[in-house]
């Protein structure tokens, strides 16, 4: 995002992947799903003062600043959790609530469409309380010295994806309907945030 503002950016936008996760109602967007034990007490974001949160990079829009944007809507801080740990990454925060180290994270919704599609015994233990969002999902770039007849032709290569049979089969493995061209201006809010927070 920052580096696409610069003067002379050294990347440009070229599509976004549309999910097909339900919220995202067909767009370019994607949430993060607040997750705790199906056996845990918490049952809404309200709920999860005193807990004990994690997130998968201090750098993530879908673990950590999502939640640090939610925490400043309602007049909090990270004091609001009881601890707040770094994991690594999303499947390390899944097997922290798990394993009873962590009550909750925000994961990225498409990391939990996968999941459950392909891998549900990896999530069979969690529960849902909460979904924050959307945002501009994550998109593809191409270097900005690359030939613009070269960019409209990949572009029109991912555009081409959702209704190619080939590559439909990865599509349905990666949880997406299509990609689509994508502007500049979709990613302000992630800017804004980032602005805030980073």
């Amino acid at each position: 995002m920052r580096m696409a503002k610069h003067s002379q950016p050294s990347i440009q936008l070229l599509a976004a992947p549309v999910p097909k996760y339900e919220l995202a109602e067909r767009k370019p967007r994607y949430f993060s799903e607040m997750v705790v034990r199906k056996d845990s007490p918490y049952d809404s974001f309200a709920s999860l003062r005193g807990s004990k949160w994690c997130f998968n990079d201090m750098n993530s829009l879908s673990g950590r600043l999502i939640v640090l944007q939610q925490l400043k809507k309602i007049g909090e801080s990270t004091s609001y959790f009881k601890t707040c740990i770094n994991s690594g990454g999303h499947l390390n925060s899944i097997e922290l609530i798990k394993n009873g180290i962590a009550d909750t994270a925000a994961i990225d919704c498409q990391v939990l469409s996968i999941l459950r599609e392909q891998f549900p015994e990896r999530v069979a233990h969690l529960r849902v309380v909460d979904t924050l969002g959307p945002y501009s999902i994550q998109p593809v770039v191409v270097a900005s010295y690359i030939p613009a007849e070269i960019k409209e032709m990949l572009l029109q290569v991912f555009i081409s994806m959702g209704s190619d049979e080939d590559f439909k089969r990865h599509m349905d493995i990666a949880q997406f309907h299509e990609f689509v061209r994508m502007e500049d201006s979709a990613y302000d809010d992630i800017r804004n945030l980032l602005l805030e927070h980073c």
